[in-house]
């Protein structure tokens, strides 16, 4: 060891290159790093990409790309128009009769006319509601399903004000609906039930009650996301207050009595009386008939009728020339004679 002893300027020069090294050593090793966590990222997809998620395919520069299976979500298939037809039949009932049954209960003038249907998955309804509203799960027995009801709030507050004995004024300043309205709404929730199942009563019958009750679309979980859905849109005016009530009706409801949709369907078609009636033929021919040829009796007393006995003769108030009555299923329709044909008593029509 040298025993000179260093400055303070040679102590200064000597750190400062030894720092530099340093930096120097560190930028050297800095990509080869680099190169080496390319190298493993581009062998960990390799690793763990799996046979049951994608297949792999190898490149021409060596590079493993992994491709997913894809599962496109699919919209529901529209109505068929039978069933469009069976459904505006039945809405136009509600809106009809409907608007009597509300304006009674509310006591006010009130207007309800069918604004548009859809068909969507039950997340396109629930995301296209207005928030706040008053939401309404029915419940229908026995099918064991829930139908949606919506009514926009403004219309909310009006029907409100009403029901107290307003104006059906609404608030200027937009506001949330309250456990009150919704208590006071019950009762015009029960009419829409009431006037609902009624307009259903030509196609199904059910059952109908309020199950539960929320003011944001997002906390009724009635069905799962992809659930097929029938969206009803129409408008109601209560008082000089229009807003929208959305109808959710689920798809499964359609198909368990789409059968009997459809006949109603084909008996308000208004077919070809001729058609109608040969088919009513075709139908009536093959339907068991009873003939009966009978001659016009007499009158007995009932002590007459009880000392009948075995070979007895019974006159009767019919003439032996005289033509007795064929009678068809209990009523008399046609007259002839009695004949002998083949050695057996038969009827001639005259």
């Amino acid at each position: 060891m040298s025993d000179q002893i260093l400055s303070q300027d040679e102590i200064s020069a000597l750190l400062g290159s030894e720092k530099g090294a340093k930096k120097k050593k560190a930028s050297k090793e800095a990509p080869k790093a680099a190169r080496e966590a390319e190298s493993e990222a581009a062998q960990e997809p390799a690793a763990s990409a799996s046979p049951q998620r994608g297949s792999e395919e190898t490149s021409s520069r060596g590079t493993i790309s992994v491709s997913r299976n894809v599962f496109p979500i699919l919209k529901p298939q529209g109505l068929g128009t039978e069933l469009e037809n069976t459904l505006n039949v039945v809405l136009d009932s509600f809106a009809q009769n409907g608007v009597s049954t509300l304006a009674a209960a509310l006591r006010a003038q009130v207007g309800l006319k069918v604004e548009g249907m859809d068909q969507l998955s039950y997340r396109e309804f629930i995301q296209g509601l207005p928030e706040p509203s008053s939401i309404w799960s029915l419940r229908l027995e026995p099918m064991g399903l829930n139908v949606a009801l919506c009514l926009e709030s403004k219309l909310v507050h009006a029907m409100v004000d009403v029901l107290m004995g307003g104006n059906g004024s609404v608030p200027k300043i937009k506001r949330s609906i309250t456990e009150l309205d919704q208590s006071v709404m019950e009762s015009m929730v029960t009419v829409f039930c009431q006037e609902f199942r009624e307009s259903w009563s030509r196609v199904m019958h059910f059952d109908m009650e309020i199950e539960s009750r929320e003011t944001r679309p997002g906390f009724l979980q009635l069905y799962s996301h992809g659930e097929n859905m029938i969206s009803i849109i129409m408008l109601m005016r209560a008082g000089e207050t229009e807003g929208q009530i959305f109808w959710g009706i689920p798809g499964l409801m359609l198909l368990k009595f789409k059968h009997k949709m459809e006949m109603q369907t084909h008996a308000r078609s208004g077919q070809n009386p001729e058609h109608a009636r040969m088919r009513i033929h075709e139908l009536m021919a093959q339907m068991p008939t009873d003939l009966s040829a009978q001659a016009r009796g007499t009158q007995i007393s009932v002590a007459q009728l009880l000392e009948m006995q075995k070979d007895d003769i019974l006159r009767l108030d019919h003439r032996v020339d005289a033509p007795v009555d064929l009678v068809v299923n209990g009523a008399p329709k046609f007259k002839g004679q009695v004949v002998l044909s083949n050695g057996h008593r038969a009827l001639q029509m005259s």
